[in-house]
């Protein structure tokens, strides 16, 4: 609950001429209540962890991909 209590202070402070905006930036993130099916959630923590994982290579551009995929 820390983070929905953290956003709840946050629009303590925003100018009300600017919760218009906001609401157009939330809008089209399409915020829903609905919870990822149990694939989705395992996807997300896999790519959690591998993006956390100082073992796993990772790239920084495409070239550097295309040449690491060429070399295998």
């Amino acid at each position: 609950m820390l983070a929905k209590e953290n956003l709840y202070g946050m629009i303590d402070v925003i100018d009300p001429n600017d919760f218009d905006i906001i609401y157009q930036i939330l809008k089209r993130f399409a915020l829903s209540k609905d919870n990822p099916n149990e694939e989705t959630v395992r996807a997300m923590l896999e790519s959690d962890r591998i993006a956390h994982d100082r073992t796993v290579s990772g790239f920084t551009s495409i070239n550097a991909l295309r040449e690491a995929l060429d070399a295998e």
